[in-house]
């Protein structure tokens, strides 16, 4: 006999004993393919025993405080006093009879649970790991340097090289190729001049982040969630090089302006003189101050109104010039005076500037902004002036009162060089991890369960593919009733991303009428199935690149861009993109043996219009050796791992399999639906699919033993468990099982394939996998015809759950 026992934060919850806990066990989910389900109990019933009041705190009673319903707390299930489930207990209301507490309601969840109740609405501009590794310097030179050799990063002892790389992808431009000249924005190098006039602009590149790094950083600001290195890991070609590009919104890495503008924030000191008798400068965070005077209107003879004029003082020599903006809560910026430095007297340490305009109350803050790099020195004596004005009648003139605020910088300085920094947190795509992860998990079908303290994260083929453990339970399985259906839930089902917003692939849609990347599955396209349609949809943007042509010539060059642009070429914000970065210095060659071009032009300074003081035509150039290809594809070949669910040709290639001259018509492709999910969406619409619904009365043995990626046999057949349902007050199991099925492939022999006797002790057919040994294929002793062996493949399929509706809860992702 099993015996149910329960625990919560290490203690003892008494049980009624009429009272049905059913567990339900399963991992995939037919009717919903995106989702990993946990194990969980129906909600059940506990006694609101002493023991029970204590552990719960008598939640009954709400003015009682100490037991949070809102938090899952820590519980084992035990069978026998053997951990049989690990995981979270939630408290979902209490019961009463005459208005005395009877019972609570709870229901257990599986451990992996906890992943959702961890990361909550976290995003993944939290990850302060990302701070430690790649805040650096946003300027030419560092843009430049990662241009085509990336940060390497280490955690854990394990070095991800080129952790954080700055790509050819460009956000705010067209990028081109023309051989006629260099200009902006084209990258074509004429190898023989001495000086160089084009290539691309350093603030248009935005970083990428290795997405195996992201996931460590998830880690480090959660301790307590640790993913295994079964699937995101170094040595991994699915994943090793795939990125995650910061691009959050249409502005460039530090949300300057194309002259390198940014803005510093001042910081005001307690008032140096007052204000009149009024309290109208107050000190909040030290960045910011607010005034309290307003508008007055008691009759001629009082205060007809009260306003204020700011200005700033500037008590040293200027070298460049300097905004001066001011900030009103709600308002974003209100004024903006510029100082410029006295040419004449460049010495000459005092600049003011008036603001001019007329404020009443409010919270407002003081910024700086100069070109980038330069350094700014305010001086000890640098202040901020207010004048208050105040009128006593209509005909008469105000009364100026004035004070002041000293400045300094936000870190207590009076000197800041205005270097901006790569900050990971602030650009990061505003997107919570969870969703993130989720994205991950559809584009890669992957599973999760809890193991020990970690969570192992594999492919779903792999999960079963892992499992060689086959349970006989055909003693225990009751006969007299038994169950046989089909159930196939959908007629089609879609994979696509999120995003197709930029210019190539908004333009592939309206020319193939196809989504860039996207495919559809429908089984045999001579039967027409019922059920609704399936959508597969990772939260990313899918961008096509662009294998560049010589607009002068129409030849094809060795370079591949990405443009983040939409159809009329303008900036557009997109949903976080993803691709594997290639370094060009890895292709020396491509497969042709023809040469790769390594070189990329990089303009580092723009050259100032006189007349409108904006940056206009390139100045300082460099070249770089090497630069990181955007790719769809793991690498330069149409038969490496691509992020397409269709397969679709490799960009850098064109109509070619491989470079090598023959048409590309999709058989070598490893797409994400040929890796990862054709097995699995094929067996769910196979003719021969079954689903076998049973009752059996399991043995202890199995309950603390069995995995959902194991086997069952009964009789002399074999099935996959899609979900086991038990009651642990009657002992009883229902089981969802669905039939084991080989596809067959067929192959011709050569000559040397046949011998003309059968040797039967060689000949062998296994119960499970049938093989023949092909040298022993003729038949009849000796005869000489020749037939066609079908050799099998096993083809990993996937549980099926048929019944249940479950909730967010029961789900990880």
């Amino acid at each position: 006999m099993v015996n149910l026992q329960l625990y919560i934060d290490g203690t003892r919850v008494d049980l009624f004993d009429f009272e049905s806990v059913i567990l339900v066990d399963s991992i995939q989910n037919v009717k919903d393919i995106n989702k990993i389900f946990i194990p969980f109990t129906r909600t059940f019933s506990v006694p609101a025993s002493e023991n029970n009041n204590k552990l719960f705190k008598h939640f009954y009673n709400e003015h009682i405080s100490g037991f949070d319903p809102r938090r899952k707390r820590d519980s084992v299930i035990e069978l026998n006093h053997q951990t049989y489930k690990v995981g979270k207990i939630k408290i979902e209301g209490a019961t009463l009879k005459n208005n005395k507490a009877y019972s609570y309601k709870v229901t257990f969840f599986g451990d992996t649970v906890d992943l959702k109740d961890i990361l909550g609405d976290a995003t993944l501009g939290s990850l302060t790991k990302l701070e430690e590794l790649f805040l650096h310097d946003w300027t030419a030179a560092n843009v430049k340097t990662y241009a085509n050799d990336g940060i390497d990063a280490t955690i854990d002892s394990v070095t991800y090289t080129d952790a954080l790389i700055y790509p050819l992808v460009s956000f705010a431009s067209r990028v081109f190729y023309d051989s006629s000249e260099e200009s902006l924005n084209n990258l074509y190098i004429d190898t023989g001049a001495s000086t160089h006039n084009g290539g691309v602009w350093w603030q248009d590149l935005k970083p990428a982040i290795l997405v195996n790094v992201l996931l460590k950083a998830i880690e480090a600001e959660f301790p307590s969630i640790k993913f295994s290195d079964d699937f995101f890991s170094n040595t991994n070609s699915d994943v090793n090089n795939l990125y995650m590009w910061t691009h959050s919104n249409n502005e460039n890495v530090a949300d300057v302006d194309e002259r390198g503008y940014a803005e510093v924030p001042l910081k005001m000191s307690e008032p140096s003189d007052d204000i009149d008798t009024d309290e109208v400068i107050i000190p909040l965070d030290g960045l910011s101050f607010e005034i309290t005077g307003d508008y007055a209107d008691t009759g001629l003879q009082e205060d007809r109104y009260v306003s204020y004029l700011i200005s700033i003082l500037i008590d040293n020599a200027m070298t460049g010039d300097i905004d001066v903006i001011l900030h009103q809560d709600g308002k974003g910026e209100i004024a903006k005076r510029t100082l410029k430095p006295n040419l004449l007297f460049p010495h000459l340490a005092i600049r003011a500037a008036d603001f001019g305009v007329e404020i009443h109350s409010g919270i407002f803050k003081v910024y700086l902004r100069s070109t980038n790099g330069y350094t700014i020195d305010i001086g000890t004596g640098a202040k901020l002036f207010i004048t208050r004005r105040k009128s006593r009648g209509i005909f008469s003139s105000p009364d100026l009162i004035q004070g002041s605020v000293k400045l300094t910088f936000s870190d207590d300085s009076n000197s800041i060089n205005l270097a901006q920094q790569f900050e990971p947190t602030r650009v990061m795509p505003k997107m919570k991890i969870i969703d993130f992860l989720v994205g991950l998990f559809r584009m890669f079908n992957l599973t999760a369960f809890k193991q020990d303290d970690e969570i192992v994260i594999k492919p779903l083929n792999d999960f079963y593919g892992d499992s060689n453990v086959l349970h006989d339970i055909t003693e225990y399985v009751d006969r007299t009733q038994s169950e046989v259906s089909t159930d196939l839930p959908y007629r089609k089902i879609d994979f696509k991303y999120k995003g197709n917003k930029t210019i190539l692939s908004r333009n592939h849609g309206d020319t193939f009428g196809k989504e860039w990347g996207a495919d559809e599955y429908k089984g045999d396209s001579e039967v027409y199935f019922f059920g609704g349609e399936y959508e597969v949809e990772p939260p990313f943007e899918h961008m096509k690149f662009e294998r560049l042509f010589d607009q002068n010539t129409n030849d094809e060059t060795n370079y591949m861009v990405g443009t983040a642009l939409d159809e009329n070429l303008s900036k557009t914000s997109t949903d976080p993109v993803l691709f594997y970065a290639v370094n060009s210095a890895d292709y020396p060659t491509d497969v042709n043996d023809n040469p790769i071009v390594d070189d990329l032009m990089i303009v580092e300074s723009k050259i100032v219009d006189p007349n409108s003081n904006e940056y206009g035509e390139p100045d300082v150039v460099s070249i770089v050796d090497g630069y990181y290809i955007a790719s769809n594809y793991q690498t330069l070949n149409n038969t490496s791992q691509s992020l397409h669910f269709f397969p679709e040709i490799n960009e850098y290639y064109l109509g070619e399999a491989d470079g090598n001259g023959d048409p590309f018509d999709g058989s070598t492709s490893k797409s994400l639906f040929e890796t990862f999910y054709r097995d699995y969406i094929e067996s769910l619409f196979r003719v021969t699919r079954r689903i076998v619904k049973l009752k059996a009365k399991l043995p202890l043995s199995f309950h603390l033993s069995f995995s959902l990626a194991d086997d069952i046999r009964i009789f002399d057949k074999v099935y996959r468990i899609n979900e086991i349902k038990t009651n642990f007050l009657t002992g009883v199991s229902e089981l969802e099982l669905l039939n084991v099925i080989e596809r067959v492939q067929y192959r011709d022999f050569d000559d040397a394939d046949y011998t003309d006797n059968v040797n039967s002790s060689e000949l062998t057919i296994d119960r499970l996998i049938p093989t023949i040994d092909k040298t022993l294929n003729s038949v009849d002793g000796g005869a000489t015809q020749r037939f066609t062996i079908p050799s099998t493949l096993d083809v990993t399929e996937t549980k099926i759950d048929g019944l249940v509706t479950a909730d967010t809860d029961t789900t990880i992702l």
